[in-house]
């Protein structure tokens, strides 16, 4: 089963259970499978976080809510160190 498949029998049971958190300037940090599934999701049901406002905060926001609500792939995790590399100018050293 999908996790599209998931989400959209989740929503048909139960309703929107959980909503999609946006930046200061309304990018979504998490809820992008949500508002791909229900494009209303995103203006019905969001909460806009004004304190996240660069992109670093952005990306180390979207880490944190991801970990600690579900297993993350170690791809994703590696594309985020990248993002999080090239946003920064950290060195891998």
């Amino acid at each position: 089963m999908s996790e599209e498949y998931s989400l959209r029998e989740s929503v048909a049971k139960l309703g929107r259970l959980a909503p999609i958190i946006k930046d200061a300037d309304g990018n979504i940090i998490d809820g992008e499978h949500r508002r791909q599934l229900d494009e209303k999701w995103a203006e019905e049901f969001s909460i806009k976080l004004e304190h996240i406002k660069d992109p670093i905060q952005r990306l180390l926001a979207r880490m944190n809510i991801n970990l600690v609500r579900r297993t993350v792939s170690a791809e994703e995790k590696t594309k985020w160190l990248k993002d999080l590399k090239e946003l920064t100018g950290w060195s891998t050293d």
